[in-house]
């Protein structure tokens, strides 16, 4: 399980995952003749998870605090914890081994998520108030967006739905290897843009506030 750190990495925590991949994915190389098939699976924030914004500024608003938030134009792709669940099952029973798993997210500016955290029925949350906004990053390599496909890969990526025993559908970017010797099993799934941008500032879907609150009532 790997994570959007993994891809163009800015610091050393990033460039671990990004190894990890690597890993994971040429490890078939050896495994797979055997019988094991390896895979990889990248996502972005889970919300609520432990380590996250969401228990912070929870605690702050409890205490009165106002909710700092790094930057106003940082984004970021989020997923509950039940979608990272359900994603990495779906992944276990589609993988033919090699693949990076990436699940088709939403995104949300990290100032929209500060308001959805104050109750739907508060007068209207103030910047500077009930929100600071830093406008500087955090030394070590912080991002204002993510990528969950770097510039590269696309050119090496499909698009599919995820079986899984799930009554809905999954439907996730999968990156093949760019060197395979195990098998020439040939990857499900159509062929996208080779100039396709997948970042958190992108196109995507765009959460609202009342979006991001009904997705806490699940963190």
């Amino acid at each position: 399980i790997s994570s959007d750190k993994a891809c163009q990495p800015t610091n050393l925590y990033g460039a671990t995952k990004m190894i990890g991949e690597c890993l994971a994915v040429q490890e078939n190389s050896f495994s797979y003749p055997r019988g094991t098939r390896i895979s990889a699976c990248r996502y972005g924030n889970v919300l609520g998870s432990r380590g996250s914004v969401v228990p912070i500024w929870r605690e702050a608003l409890a205490k009165g605090e106002p909710l700092k938030v790094t930057h106003e134009g940082m984004t970021r792709f989020l997923i509950t914890m039940r979608q990272a669940v359900d994603f990495v099952m779906a992944c276990l029973f589609s993988m033919k081994g090699g693949e990076i798993f990436v699940p088709i997210l939403p995104t949300a500016k990290m100032v929209d998520l500060a308001r959805a955290i104050y109750p739907a029925d508060d007068p209207a949350v103030l910047l500077g108030d009930h929100i600071l906004v830093l406008n500087e990053l955090r030394p070590g390599g912080e991002k204002l967006a993510e990528s969950l496909l770097s510039e590269e890969e696309p050119a090496r990526t499909v698009a599919r739905e995820l079986c899984g025993g799930f009554n809905h559908a999954i439907k996730a970017f999968v990156v093949l290897p760019s060197h395979r010797s195990w098998s020439s099993e040939p990857y499900p799934g159509e062929p996208i843009l080779p100039d396709f941008v997948y970042r958190s500032d992108g196109g995507t879907e765009v959460l609202s506030v009342e979006d991001l609150r009904a997705m806490l009532e699940e963190a």
